[in-house]
């Protein structure tokens, strides 16, 4: 039986991707069509809004095949602390289906 790392190829996700990119997110936080209707999101809205995040931040994702299993996005941003500027990253958008985790 093969190891399922040695499936697993990590890469850029691109817009291409967005649809899966959604589709994981919504999987990790739990968040179904009907919570984000009452929250004030018309259909589609928000799986657009999330189209920025793959063109602005570095998104990386763990493929299986085609298929979008293990995700992660880092924005880069700067801080200033005490008048001094710094590079800085944010992580989001962290999430894996539960039959990839705990796979190194």
């Amino acid at each position: 039986m093969t190891d399922i790392r040695e499936q697993l190829k990590m890469r850029p996700v691109t817009p291409q991707y967005l649809d899966q990119f959604n589709d994981l997110l919504g999987y990790v936080f739990q968040v179904t069509a009907k919570e984000v209707s009452e929250s004030g999101y018309e259909e589609g809205e928000l799986e657009r809004a999330k189209r920025p995040v793959l063109e602005e931040a570095d998104v990386f994702g763990w493929f299986n095949g085609e298929d979008l299993v293990s995700q992660l996005a880092i924005y880069p941003c700067k801080v200033n602390i005490h008048g001094r500027e710094f590079e800085m990253a944010g992580l989001t958008g962290v999430g894996t289906y539960p039959e990839y985790a705990g796979h190194g």
